[in-house]
């Protein structure tokens, strides 16, 4: 089948439409209102279909120019997840950002990366020093915020493994010794938040069918808020280690 040039004319002009800073308020506004009444109210259709216009957004624009858009609807996807309770996948966003071809032999950008366009970064920025930097630290901060939430689940290993399996292999290529050592610490307290999880679980008495017990699982630990990988997530919280986009 051919693509006729009025049809090519309006998937440009759609493209467009949604290729904003407007759309991407609009959005920011209806996550912010769904976060704030989702409990209690009947807004699971709208929620879904939200859920399905990020993803679609987040897979539309793809490549390291898109850099903040990708990160932005990753913290929206979290924040939904977060404020309903609903399981949201966000691994294979966040580690396809593993994947930016980019180079670190630029000069440093004076200029920080939350004052910039979530649109689209200029292609100079592609080529600074701590453009990687960014892009690393963004995986780790938005995985960290994901793993934050589902630390206590049952299910908590088969969700990390895939995620720390891929982090492992770029730090087996990666040549950036920080870079590297930042990496290195999120997959140790993972992993040790795994054999936790792993542990806890090979003690239990219930069944997997006991749904109500799985509900319980661990939520004294959750409630005391000590545990080694939770003090983590609040220290890369509190340092900022990401990258912030503008609202």
């Amino acid at each position: 089948m051919f693509e006729s040039k009025d049809d090519g004319c309006y998937v440009k002009e759609a493209v467009e439409k949604i290729h904003n800073e407007h759309y991407t308020s609009c959005l920011d506004l209806w996550v912010s209102f769904i976060a704030a009444n989702v409990q209690g109210n009947d807004l699971q259709s709208l929620l879904y279909t939200v859920i399905q216009v990020i993803n679609g957004v987040a897979t539309l624009f793809i490549g390291p120019r898109y850099l903040l858009l990708r990160v932005k609807c990753i913290q929206w996807l979290n924040h939904l997840s977060r404020a309903s309770g609903i399981f949201i996948p966000i691994a294979s966003l966040v580690l396809d950002m593993l994947e930016y071809k980019t180079t670190n032999d630029g000069e440093k950008q004076k200029k920080k990366l939350e004052a910039v366009s979530t649109v689209k970064l200029p292609k100079n920025w592609l080529k600074s020093q701590n453009f990687q930097e960014q892009c690393i630290f963004s995986v780790i901060e938005l995985l960290a915020n994901h793993f934050a939430q589902w630390s206590f689940h049952i299910s908590f290993p088969e969700l990390a493994t895939i995620s720390i399996m891929r982090l492992k292999k770029f730090n087996e290529r990666s040549t950036m010794e920080g870079l590297k050592r930042v990496v290195k610490r999120f997959i140790e307290q993972v992993e040790l938040n795994i054999e936790f999880v792993q542990m806890k679980r090979d003690e239990a008495a219930f069944s997997p069918n006991d749904q109500q017990a799985i509900e319980t699982f661990l939520q004294l630990e959750k409630r005391s808020k000590t545990a080694p990988y939770t003090q983590y997530y609040q220290n890369i919280v509190d340092k900022g280690l990401g990258t912030k986009v503008k609202k």
